[in-house]
């Protein structure tokens, strides 16, 4: 199994006064016009908008405090992404982390975030290296910035330990999602989305090791997890149940197994 990156997808509310010649509001109408057509998967109409806003941003010029451009540059790489139009993705995504970098310095958490959509990128286009690349150093300043148990750098050890997971290095996978189960536990149970995806990550490294019997606890308690925070319906929830289904069923514990999978499929709407 190979463990999505997390997408740092945010757009900041900007209040500063820009120049005469910026439109602000203009911006700002496109960009909130591009986000709601992308989380609801209308791609096009998402890069019509933020075209548009790209405009407005090129108005506040280089040396604008607030990094419209950047912004902008790097929703609209996830657009593409999303669109699997990575090689657009990746230049965007470069030139909105040069942007970040000359602004903020080579470590600062927006950095760190920028590098989150570029590792994204590269291992949509199969160069996990890379990806590697951005994730570690994108570790390393978190670590620094935000300190070495804070949720987000165990984000990043997840990411970290899916790109390992599919080369095979199972080992170091382990370690960096026992690492992260260690953080996320700590922050417990403000966090326990974060934990339940961290157990099932490290479950599903087992599975596909065939270490059924090591994963059969860990998919269980995120299951656990699920049931007592998410609602009925929620998509997690059915994952969950799904992932545990597949352990049971490795442990010919069929019956059990065919339970789990009706109650996600009635949460998914399937038949």
């Amino acid at each position: 199994m190979k463990y999505p990156i997390v997408l740092a997808l945010s757009v900041c509310l900007l209040t500063t006064t820009v120049p005469a010649f910026a439109d602000d509001a203009a911006w700002h109408t496109y960009m909130q016009a591009g986000c709601k057509a992308h989380i609801k998967g209308r791609y096009a109409e998402a890069e019509k908008q933020i075209v548009k806003a790209r405009a407005e941003a090129e108005k506040f010029g280089e040396k604008d405090p607030q990094l419209h451009l950047a912004i902008t540059l790097n929703e609209l790489g996830l657009v593409y992404l999303e669109q699997k139009k990575t090689g657009k993705a990746e230049v965007l995504f470069k030139q909105a982390l040069a942007m970040h970098e000359k602004l903020h310095g080579a470590d600062h958490p927006d950095v760190a975030a920028q590098l989150d959509n570029l590792a994204a990128c590269c291992d949509a286009k199969g160069n996990s290296d890379e990806a590697k690349h951005c994730l570690e150093r994108a570790l390393e300043i978190r670590k620094k910035c935000m300190g070495p148990d804070h949720p987000a750098v165990a984000t990043t050890l997840n990411n970290l330990a899916g790109l390992c997971n599919s080369k095979g290095d199972f080992k170091h996978a382990e370690e960096l999602l026992k690492q992260a189960v260690e953080i996320d536990e700590k922050k417990s149970p403000a966090n326990t989305a974060a934990l339940a995806a961290d157990l099932s990550n490290l479950s599903g490294m087992y599975v596909k090791q065939g270490k059924f019997i090591e994963a059969q606890p860990l998919a269980k308690r995120a299951l656990e997890i699920e049931e007592k925070s998410s609602k009925p319906n929620a998509l997690s929830l059915a994952g969950a149940l799904e992932n545990y289904a597949t352990v049971l069923r490795k442990l010919g514990r069929e019956p059990e197994a065919k339970n789990l999978l009706s109650r996600a499929k009635k949460i998914r709407g399937t038949k």
